[in-house]
């Protein structure tokens, strides 16, 4: 799994850089999954770009950190839909 991280680390320009796409949201979800400690600071950042928003949330999640609670709770009830849910959905897997 090390190499991989490896890997995932020189990626971590690609996740600001809007000219990936739709690849950056699957990058993003990746290092969610692969819980990557390291992205974390920057998938917090990417809270502020609506276009990988959804992603960043469900990542940061993924994580089940109590101290990245306050992230999710500012979109708990957001009017997007996608936002308010996939926040929700982090909160209840740190409620347990």
């Amino acid at each position: 799994l090390s190499p991989l991280i490896s890997i995932l680390s020189c990626l971590y320009p690609l996740y600001t850089d809007v000219s990936y796409g739709q690849d950056r949201q699957m990058i993003i979800l990746l290092v969610g999954k692969l819980k990557v400690k390291a992205a974390i600071p920057i998938l917090i950042n990417l809270l502020e770009d609506e276009g990988v928003r959804l992603q960043a949330i469900t990542a940061l999640g993924d994580f089940k950190q109590e101290n990245l609670r306050p992230y999710f709770e500012r979109f708990q009830n957001s009017t997007h839909p996608g936002w308010r849910k996939y926040a929700k959905s982090a909160l209840k897997k740190l409620n347990g």
